[in-house]
């Protein structure tokens, strides 16, 4: 009787364990998720905002700017468009994960 009811102590306690764990990576999922959707939302504020390409091109035809810093600094957009997609790709990992977990 006493190791029967050992075990089914264990075996509760080792349930409670693993449904700790998941809550914890849920938990952990959920603030990775909200930071990286509040990033993106920054990201797209400042995309939204700036028409960045036309006004480097209307700098350089007008001669305000070299070709070379012309480059330069869409080198730099391209480069904030692409943190922006890895920040979305990260974010839908992480989704990905926390809907996997309902299932």
């Amino acid at each position: 009787m006493k190791v029967a009811k050992a075990q089914a102590l264990n075996i509760d306690l080792q349930k409670q364990d693993a449904t700790f764990q998941v809550e914890s990576e849920l938990t952990q999922l959920y603030r990775e998720a909200k930071s990286l959707h509040t990033s993106m939302e920054e990201y797209q504020k400042t995309f939204q905002s700036q028409q960045d390409l036309k006004l480097l091109k209307q700098a350089l035809t007008g001669g305000q700017i070299s070709m070379i810093e012309y480059f330069v600094e869409v080198s730099v957009l391209y480069q904030s468009h692409l943190n922006y997609l890895q920040l979305e790709n990260q974010y839908q990992k992480a989704m990905a994960r926390i809907y996997k977990s309902n299932l």
